[in-house]
C-alpha cells in the first residue's frame, strides 16, 4: 500500500484532486439522479456501492496486489457509503417538498 496516495493531502489542483471532483460531478450525479423516488433494496445498494468502489479504486491506482479496505478507500477518498448519500437525497428531497419548492 506504499504506492497509494491520500487524495486528503493532494494540492487542490493535482490530477487526482481533479479526477475526484469529475467523478463526483459527472458519474456519481448521473449515476444518482432520481434516486430520491427509488425503493432502495440491499440488492441495489450493494451493486452500486460496488461500481463506486471500482470506480474509486481506478483513480487512486490501487491493484491487485495493492489491496485496500472499502472503508478505508472511502475514507482516503472522503466519500460516504452509498446507502447514506441516497439517504440524504430522500430528505432534501421531502424537505423542499414541505417547504413547498417542488
Amino acid at each position: 500500500m506504499a504506492g497509494l496516495c491520500d487524495c486528503g493531502n493532494e494540492p487542490p489542483g493535482s490530477l487526482k484532486a481533479s479526477k475526484v471532483r469529475l467523478f463526483e460531478s459527472n458519474v456519481k450525479s448521473v449515476l444518482l439522479y432520481g434516486s430520491e423516488t427509488w425503493k432502495v433494496t440491499k440488492y441495489l445498494t450493494h451493486k452500486l456501492q460496488t461500481f463506486l468502489n471500482r470506480c474509486l479504486r481506478n483513480i487512486l491506482g490501487a491493484w491487485w496486489p495493492n489491496v485496500i479496505a472499502n472503508t478505508l478507500l472511502r475514507k482516503k477518498m472522503r466519500q460516504k457509503p452509498i446507502d447514506l448519500e441516497i439517504k440524504r437525497r430522500k430528505w432534501c428531497c421531502i424537505g423542499h417538498a414541505l417547504i413547498g419548492h417542488c
